[in-house]
């Protein structure tokens, strides 16, 4: 229960964070800058965070191996999502409403749940793809609306 109302209020963060850049990207500066500057008021709240939470930062049998990996998998993370994927992000943001973005950007389980069961041997679960195929759904319809101008 508790992952969920963490997972709801990581929800509520990014539900409103789009309506807030948007302003920001009407103005005549680059996509490219909007994730710079993102990219660097993060890094400062996050040096704060692990300021304050220090003790709790690394646990015991975390060794070079994990280390390295550890390196890898968040450095290979942080560049897809976190500069790549908020490119694209602020790019369409840019052009189009934050609601209809979002949407669009909101199809992102479908992806991950290919690839967990295509190279992470993830398990099957009904649910998590019916609740995928819907989210997947309520975009096709937005572009639908879209394109029929209504």
């Amino acid at each position: 229960m508790k992952s969920a109302v963490l997972a709801l209020f990581a929800a509520i963060c990014w539900g409103a964070a789009p309506l807030i850049e948007r302003k920001a990207l009407v103005l005549p500066a680059s996509p490219i800058l909007a994730v710079a500057g993102r990219s660097v008021f993060v890094f400062g709240a996050m040096c704060l965070m692990a300021f304050f939470a220090r003790g709790a930062l690394i646990s015991d049998g975390f060794g070079a191996k994990e280390a390295r990996l550890w390196l890898l998998c968040v450095a290979a993370g942080g560049i897809l999502s976190g500069g790549i994927g908020q490119w694209f992000y602020f790019s369409a943001l840019r052009g189009e409403s934050a609601p209809f973005v979002v949407a669009i950007c909101g199809t992102y389980p479908l992806f991950t749940l290919v690839a967990g069961l295509a190279t992470h041997q993830e398990r099957f679960v009904w649910s998590q793809a019916l609740g995928t195929a819907l989210i997947v759904a309520g975009a096709a319809l937005l572009l639908l609306s879209r394109s029929s101008g209504r």
